[in-house]
């Protein structure tokens, strides 16, 4: 396999993936607009005949979420997904408002998406949380909360979904 040569420097990596004791490989997904980075550094099970499983939230690509299985092409990185997983990626920034209204307000998303919703949570920065809802009906409630969140101007919000 030959693999591109990517600059660690264009890199988003996943310090703690939502599967990480799951994952024994890593793929890169090129990341097309949003960011200064190239790339994002996407944790995965093998699952043989070049099909992957993803073991993270994305925190920059689209159209993907924790559980998809996709293949990668002969450069290491990420190609077609093949089959959902039918969970839903949704990111909230928390970058526009001061750092006293920052903790309290990471603390009430927390608080509501983890321990109320039951879902799985990963930080990007300080600023950036990417969240894995397990089902239609559990993103409904994740995304009418964070919309109500960002209305009230607490955070912005978006799904991982062109």
């Amino acid at each position: 396999m030959v693999k591109e040569k990517i600059d660690p420097e264009d890199v988003v990596q996943h310090l703690s993936p939502a599967w990480q004791t799951k994952a024994d490989y890593l793929v890169h997904g090129r990341i097309e607009e949003g960011i200064n980075k190239k790339w994002e550094q996407l944790w995965a099970k093998d699952l043989k005949n070049g099909k992957y499983e993803i073991c993270c939230i994305p925190f920059c690509i689209y159209d993907l979420a924790l559980g998809d299985h996709v293949e990668i092409d002969n450069k290491n990185t990420l190609g077609n997904v093949i089959k959902r997983s039918g969970n839903w990626t949704i990111r909230a920034w928390f970058g526009e408002i001061s750092d006293d209204q920052q903790d309290e307000e990471k603390t009430a998303v927390i608080n509501k998406v983890r321990n109320q919703l039951g879902c799985l949570v990963e930080w990007q920065s300080a600023r950036m949380l990417a969240i894995n809802a397990a089902s239609d009906e559990i993103a409904k409630a994740v995304v009418q909360y964070l919309k109500e969140k960002q209305d009230h101007g607490d955070m912005v919000y978006e799904t991982g979904w062109s």
